[in-house]
């Protein structure tokens, strides 16, 4: 008996918590914000195994403004303890929008004007190329680092059973979401949230 494994390396911002009296240093306006954390994870079987690279971010509510704050604070806000951040916690980052992936759930767009990406949508990335390995070694379990890429994605993907709605390209996995082709008021509703511009990315 033997089973097939999915895992992977993925990426992921999570909300910690909301900040009531925020007061921003680039809009000078206390309009709240949101604490997130951004973190890499390694997942089998879509189950996250453990997680390293986290970093702590503020959000203004106003203007959209990010700022990294200190991981040791950042982490004990998310512990519950009961931490001010002072305005020289905030380290600008000086970004201002995001780009959205349509991935068949609802998006929490943040304030601003922002990217939405479809209908194909990143699932998993691999550190090394899998593209490669199958390419050179007849196996796309034997990854190593390539030095000189020739660029094989030009020519070959990793295809799927249609119904999975997948396809492997680059050191990528992507997925299939045409909802938003479909359902033009959900598409309204985006727009209507600060989404100006549609990046139709067919692979």
């Amino acid at each position: 008996m033997f089973f097939i494994g999915i895992f992977g390396i993925d990426n992921k911002f999570k909300e910690i918590k909301v900040l009531n009296n925020f007061s921003c240093k680039n809009c000078n306006i206390s309009n709240g914000a949101s604490l997130v954390k951004y973190y890499t994870f390694f997942h089998f079987f879509f189950i996250p195994i453990f997680k390293w690279n986290e970093e702590y971010y503020v959000i203004c509510n106003g203007c959209n403004s990010s700022f990294s704050i200190p991981k040791e604070k950042g982490k004990a806000i998310e512990r519950g303890e009961d931490i001010e951040i002072s305005y020289w916690d905030l380290k600008d980052n000086n970004i201002n929008r995001f780009e959205y992936e349509s991935c068949g759930y609802k998006l929490n767009i943040a304030k601003g004007n922002h990217t939405l990406h479809m209908p194909f949508y990143v699932t998993n990335t691999s550190q090394y190329c899998t593209l490669y390995a199958k390419c050179t070694r007849m196996n796309r379990g034997r990854q190593k680092l390539v030095m000189g890429c020739p660029m094989y994605c030009k020519d070959y993907i990793f295809s799927y059973p249609k119904h999975l709605k997948m396809v492997g390209k680059y050191n990528s996995l992507f997925s299939f979401d045409d909802t938003l082709l479909h359902d033009s008021k959900k598409l309204e509703q985006y727009i209507n949230e600060g989404i100006d511009r549609i990046l139709l990315n067919f692979i």
